[in-house]
């Protein structure tokens, strides 16, 4: 039987600034912060799609065939199962440290320990049990995950784990228990921000077009404008899908977190996370070490200036009054929350 720790799912919509709120949870000396995005889940015939009927004909199982190791090196470690010595009681003490040099050996040795367990529930997943079960050995896998790390830990947070259009009945019953924090911008903001991460540019900019980018450039055209008409339009979609979560789930698992408010409200919007969480203002040890409002304002906000055209401004109004309207009703609905809320964040 494998401990139980809430999981903490942060979802962004591309260029959303949910990076910055993975930053902060990482000063939380009770969260464990997984390395890298987490990909086995949501990626097309791995095992979300292995999970869901309406889906795996289209993406067969590619799990084994997309395990990869970081080097030949690691490859021979794996296959040597040397490597498992590691979760012995006498090494345990290693995994408590957090010593510069040691720490990319020790995210090499969870990149192992991730590629056994993921074989592992493959081999579940491939065989005829019913369905149900593999819905359990899923989210014991997703425990497995977590408990890799030493029991200080209370959370795991796993960034990026799903994609908008995954069904919800198959992914909340995986990551069963957990906390779902959805991060938005304002959207002249976000695709300024594409723009200036070259975000923009993909799929289109390719010297041999597959026939997806060559389908998308024969409906948007191979422009600056059909390109941002893309982005937008994408954009629309994905969150019209946080919409729809935000229907399914209670306020008890899913939080709408803007990023413009966790910049410039920072103590307010910090507060009400760690209520949304569960989680106490003294686990966070390591206050704006890895996320620093200051900077953000700074570099991040009202960069749409320099970015876009004022046509480019007007033809995403309609996405403008999204956001408009999304944070007037989490700010309505925050007032009615403050007197919960610690002193604290108001001084």
């Amino acid at each position: 039987m494998y401990k139980e720790r809430q999981n903490i799912l942060i979802v962004g919509t591309l260029a959303s600034g949910s990076s910055a709120l993975v930053d902060m949870l990482r000063e939380y000396d009770n969260v464990n912060v997984l390395p890298r995005e987490f990909d086995n889940f949501r990626r097309p015939g791995l095992v979300y799609d292995q999970l869901s009927s309406d889906s795996s004909i289209d993406y067969p199982n590619v799990i084994d065939k997309e395990i990869k190791f970081d080097n030949l090196k690691w490859k021979l470690v794996y296959k040597s199962s040397l490597w498992k010595l590691f979760s012995k009681s006498y090494f345990k003490n290693i995994w408590e440290k957090d010593w510069g040099k040691l720490k990319k050996y020790k995210n090499s040795l969870i990149r192992l320990y991730q590629i056994f367990f993921l074989k592992e529930l493959n081999k579940s997943l491939k065989s005829g049990i019913p369905y149900d079960e593999k819905i359990r050995l899923s989210n014991e896998w997703i425990s497995r995950i977590g408990n890799i790390y030493p029991s200080k830990y209370e959370f795991t947070l796993f960034n990026q784990a799903l994609f908008p259009w995954l069904d919800i009945d198959i992914w909340k019953k995986v990551f069963k228990p957990f906390k779902l924090i959805c991060v938005h911008r304002d959207p002249k903001d976000q695709l300024a921000e594409m723009i200036r991460r070259e975000i923009i540019f993909s799929p289109f900019r390719s010297a041999q077009l597959s026939y997806g980018q060559f389908n998308l450039i024969s409906i948007y055209g191979n422009d600056r404008k059909g390109r941002i008409k893309f982005l937008t339009e994408a954009l629309r979609k994905r969150l019209e899908k946080i919409d729809q979560w935000l229907k399914i789930l209670g306020p008890d698992q899913i939080l709408l977190i803007d990023f413009e408010g966790l910049v410039n409200n920072y103590d307010i919007y910090k507060s009400e996370m760690e209520q949304f969480l569960g989680i106490g203002d003294e686990s966070h040890k390591f206050k704006k070490m890895y996320f620093n409002p200051e900077v953000a304002l700074e570099n991040s906000l009202g960069i749409f200036k320099n970015y876009l055209t004022d046509e480019e401004i007007k033809d995403i109004s309609d996405l403008e009054d999204w956001y408009i309207n999304k944070v007037r009703t989490r700010d309505n609905e925050y007032k009615g929350k403050t007197k919960n809320l610690k002193p604290e964040a108001f001084q």
